[in-house]
């Protein structure tokens, strides 16, 4: 082997473990130094039962467990709060998963429209009585919060619990600019 030919092998088997020590270190960081601070945070959390983390691609896929709560908002805010330590707010996707039955999921699909157009039109009273007056039929229990950002749906029928977070369009940008 000539000199010339032996230095090609030595900078190209440099270069493969410089790229596997690379990947390797990379692999380690996002587990131990992303995935597993963040599972145990969110663990923690009184509201959390059970917590999955996955990435798939650019975004970490994060599904939640939630027990039964008094406040869906709350409970919301505060896993929120727990993520966005270590993420940007598009750098995950929050699934949560309630204790459903098939009554609750009828239900939710039956008053899904009202759900959206309040979402659109900003008539939370009007949600609110008509939650209240369909709850009363069948038998359910609710609540129903809101913020600058979500709506929070809570509907009940012991032991089950549905919950829902309809994120609420820019308010600002379906203003009408003044004169």
């Amino acid at each position: 082997m000539k000199n010339g030919e032996l230095r090609i092998v030595v900078v190209l088997l440099a270069m493969i473990l410089t790229i596997g020590i690379l990947f390797g270190g990379y692999s380690v960081y996002k587990v131990y130094g992303v995935e597993k601070p963040v599972e145990t945070k969110l663990s923690a959390l009184p509201a959390v039962s059970s917590v999955s983390i996955d990435k798939n691609k650019k975004v970490y896929e994060i599904k939640l467990q939630l027990g039964a709560v008094e406040n869906l908002q709350s409970a919301y805010t505060e896993i929120e709060n727990a993520l966005n330590r270590y993420f940007k707010v598009n750098d995950y996707q929050l699934q949560i998963i309630d204790n459903r039955n098939e009554k609750l999921e009828l239900f939710y699909l039956q008053i899904q429209p009202a759900v959206q157009q309040t979402a659109a039109k900003s008539e939370f009273v009007w949600l609110d009585a008509y939650l209240d007056e369909k709850c009363s039929q069948t038998g359910l229990t609710y609540n129903l919060m809101i913020d600058e950002k979500n709506i929070y749906i809570q509907i009940m029928d012991s032991p089950y619990y549905l919950y829902e977070v309809v994120v609420r369009p820019d308010v600002s940008s379906t203003l009408p600019d003044e004169p």
